[in-house]
């Protein structure tokens, strides 16, 4: 299998903890990015089910036009924001405070993967429609 190079740019901070965790930074960072896809396939697969279809067009919502920041998921506030300000729970029909105590059920990886997730329906190819998004949803249904 053919290798691609990228080289990611970290913070200091984070090159450091690769060095204290792994042979070097270089094996920690292709550790980590190569195992990710997989990690998040398998959270994917623990939400699965725990969510109604309302309650991810609404997490899936509050992500348009959002920034992801590195190491620092929001997605309790950036959902209890979509409720507060936008009243984003009644636009989907869903009990706003059963889904901000569903999400705090949640590990932090899995927060993490659902934030990614939802970001991740935003983000269609250059040139491309935006994904069928009922299609989207089912998967975690």
């Amino acid at each position: 299998m053919q290798k691609k190079i990228i080289a990611p740019r970290v913070r200091e901070g984070t090159a450091e903890w690769y060095k204290d965790h792994f042979a070097n930074t270089n094996a920690g960072v292709v550790f980590m990015l190569e195992s990710l896809p997989e990690l998040y396939k398998r959270a994917m697969l623990e939400i699965k089910g725990k969510f109604s279809h309302g309650e991810l067009l609404l997490i899936v919502d509050v992500y348009n036009a959002t920034i992801l920041t590195p190491g620092m998921p929001m997605l309790d506030a950036q959902v209890s924001d979509g409720i507060a300000l936008d009243h984003l729970d009644g636009k989907w029909e869903v009990d706003g405070e059963i889904l901000i105590e569903k999400i705090a059920d949640l590990t932090s990886y899995q927060k993490a993967v659902l934030e990614i997730w939802a970001n991740g329906y935003w983000y269609a190819q250059p040139g491309k429609e935006l994904r069928d998004l009922e299609k989207y949803v089912r998967g975690l249904l």
